[in-house]
């Protein structure tokens, strides 16, 4: 799992989740990058960002992006439970039956909870706080929004 990461919060009444999201995962790299850098490079609107041009313009800017394609949600508990170097993944995720756009997280890690259950543990830009979620809940809220994430690496 990744650990000491801090976490960030979007603007208030703001769609600046995914900008929000990749300031906190570049920062936790020890990159300081302003949140106006990034809404930038990620070229956000007032609906937010769309995640083919935030990766874009992240590569533009010498990040190098990964797109896990081949079984992502294996993909991602790879990354964040590496036993050598964890890495976050950004993830969007929609709640089913909800007619509110994606929402852009970043997952720290999977696993069991104190519950007992399997959660997956992520920061989350609208309240600024690491949150878990019940993986199967989790990941069929990332099945619902597309399956879209990406790591950063620099």
């Amino acid at each position: 799992m990744v650990e000491e990461f801090e976490p960030e919060q979007q603007r208030p009444g703001s769609n600046s989740c995914l900008p929000t999201a990749i300031r906190a995962i570049l920062r936790y790299y020890g990159r300081d990058v302003t949140q106006s850098q990034i809404s930038n490079w990620c070229q956000e609107g007032p609906d937010g960002c769309v995640i083919d041009l935030a990766m874009d313009g992240l590569c533009a800017q010498d990040w190098d992006v990964i797109e896990p394609t081949d079984g992502p949600e294996t993909e991602i508990r790879q990354y964040v439970n590496d036993e050598n170097e964890p890495t976050p993944v950004l993830v969007t995720i929609k709640p089913a039956f909800s007619d509110v756009t994606d929402h852009a997280v970043a997952v720290l890690g999977v696993g069991k909870g104190d519950s007992g259950n399997e959660e997956v543990t992520f920061m989350d830009p609208l309240t600024g706080r690491i949150e878990a979620l019940n993986a199967e809940l989790f990941f069929l809220q990332m099945d619902n929004a597309g399956q879209l994430a990406f790591v950063i690496q620099g």
